[in-house]
């Protein structure tokens, strides 16, 4: 069964890639009978030739602030002082609960202390032509993949400390129980060591990507280029296969009972389910009644 396209799918598109290129994208659609995710990971292999046959640099090989791959990224580019109170509380939560590992805080102010783009790519976001959010994608997969660590995004908020097992692997992340999708994993919580290749593979796709054209085809980028590093080989997919199975609709559980009456019981089923929860600061309403999953948050975990 072919999914679907909504009212949000249709005006986030309008405004990535304007009206006139909404309208050759849904004539393109009702033409081939491809659904919205089939069509817009066909774009990618244009990607794929680059992807195969360039390679980066060697990884950085030196240790940052006395440790080697096991730091914790997580970045709001405005500075933290100026982030949503909900940001706040999931930054100081991500301090408390992992108090032995390095967490470097980064903002626009800091990011070239730590990592270096190609001129074209810095100055594209600079701009304004690579927005914030798809700047990210760029700015986690070459930290990772020339320093390793986690990246974690601002708005998740972990209820325990990152498993040990996680900072195990080569590359972790969380995979999509959801088969009928050509995206393989989220892009909000990565665990990789320095060189890792698939990474690899992914950052070339996204420097290639923003190499060639100004605008955005799709808020999913990197979800449909790292889907296409994972497929380059079988020696990618065994390593993306072997990756142990947590599933990142999991993460979204939280976010959408936020507004809805708090239940202890409900709450320490969550938690037992996965340590980190996917947040959002947009759209939260004034709520007049004080025992809600948000309320609950804001209150115990401050």
């Amino acid at each position: 069964m072919k999914k679907k396209i909504s009212r949000e799918i249709i005006k986030e598109n309008i405004d990535l890639i304007g009206l006139k290129g909404c309208l050759f994208r849904g004539l393109s659609y009702i033409a081939s009978g491809f659904s919205e995710d089939e069509l817009l990971y066909k774009e990618t292999r244009k990607l794929i030739k680059p992807m195969n046959e360039q390679h980066l640099s060697i990884p950085y090989k030196g240790k940052l602030e006395g440790q080697k791959n096991n730091i914790i990224w997580v970045c709001w580019f405005q500075g933290i002082e100026n982030a949503p109170e909900i940001v706040k509380l999931c930054y100081k939560n991500l301090i408390k609960k992992n108090p032995s590992t390095k967490i470097i805080l980064l903002s626009d102010k800091n990011i070239h202390n730590y990592i270096d783009f190609p001129e074209n790519i810095w100055d594209k976001y600079k701009r304004g032509i690579i927005k914030r959010s798809h700047f990210s994608d760029i700015l986690r997969t070459a930290l990772l993949y020339y320093r390793g660590g986690i990246w974690i995004d601002s708005t998740m908020l972990i209820t325990e400390a990152i498993p040990n097992f996680i900072w195990d692997e080569d590359l972790f992340v969380f995979k999509y129980h959801n088969q009928n999708t050509n995206q393989v994993s989220s892009s909000q919580f990565i665990r990789a060591k320095s060189g890792n290749k698939i990474l690899e593979k992914t950052l070339i796709g996204l420097y290639t990507y923003w190499s060639r054209y100004n605008k955005l085809y799709t808020y999913y980028l990197w979800h449909y280029v790292f889907a296409r590093a994972v497929n380059l080989n079988i020696d990618l997919r065994k390593q993306f296969d072997c990756i142990p199975i947590r599933y990142a609709e999991d993460n979204h559980i939280l976010q959408s009972r936020f507004f809805d009456h708090y239940n202890e019981l409900d709450w320490e089923w969550i938690k037992s389910i996965t340590f980190v929860h996917k947040l959002s600061y947009k759209h939260l309403k004034s709520d007049e009644d004080e025992n809600t999953f948000y309320k609950h948050i804001l209150k115990d975990y401050k």
